[in-house]
């Protein structure tokens, strides 16, 4: 199976891992299937050694902070953020700019960047959206005290490692989670923001609920698409 590579657009007064930008068409995950996007933002909850452990590989590509390019079958270890190749070699997020692979479960290319955190750490994140308005998620473990009254006569307050998706945003070359979506999200759309609010009101979007984030945000790249 052919997998493609986005392009890399050079700036001399930018980083590295913030160069890359997409050409129209050359991401088969972006094909505005939003429906399938904003399921795992509904009720994604697991334990976390379900998602730690995960030994598939896949047939994917990684591209290396000097442009190179290695192929072949990759395991992404994401709780220690490192790739493994069916070889034996291993790349870990401050080594790569970005790594793909075809997901066949899923049916679509997956795209996974390498970029620091705020605590100056490279973790991968995987584009979730892409347009004008880049975004990304990735599995986080929080803890969660969850309520178990099924198994027993009593209601019992379990405290538990869990995953859910968080939706992050580049910042000022550094990956922020998206905790509220009012004021760090709707001021960058503010140039369209008549027919955005136009959208909210048609489709009766709640802005709080991560699901509706991701179909407005959806909707504003859509515009500059169509142009």
């Amino acid at each position: 199976m052919n997998i493609s590579i986005p392009i890399i657009k050079n700036s001399p007064a930018s980083n590295d891992r913030n160069l890359i930008t997409f050409v129209k068409g050359d991401m088969v995950c972006m094909k505005r299937n939003i429906v399938l996007i904003c399921f795992y933002f509904v009720s994604h909850l697991t334990y976390s050694q379900d998602w730690y452990d995960d030994p598939k590989y896949y047939n994917g590509v990684v591209v290396l902070d000097d442009r190179s390019t290695i192929r072949g079958l990759l395991s992404y270890n994401q709780s220690k953020e490192r790739l493994s190749f069916e070889s034996g070699q291993k790349i870990s997020a401050s080594e790569a700019l970005y790594f793909q692979f075809y997901d066949p479960d899923e049916k679509y290319n997956r795209y996974f960047f390498s970029h620091i955190d705020k605590n100056q750490k490279y973790n991968f994140y995987e584009v979730l959206l892409n347009g004008k308005l880049l975004l990304f998620r990735k599995p986080i473990v929080i803890k969660k005290d969850l309520i178990d009254n099924e198994n027993s006569k009593t209601t019992l307050h379990i405290n538990k490692n869990v995953i859910e998706n968080q939706l992050y945003l580049n910042q000022n070359d550094t990956m922020v989670i998206i905790d509220n979506f009012e004021e760090q999200i709707l001021p960058l759309l503010k140039d369209q923001i008549k027919a955005v609010s136009n959208y909210i009101f048609s489709k009766q979007l709640d802005i709080t609920l991560p699901s509706d984030q991701l179909l407005i945000i959806d909707y504003y790249n859509g515009l500059f698409n169509k142009n």
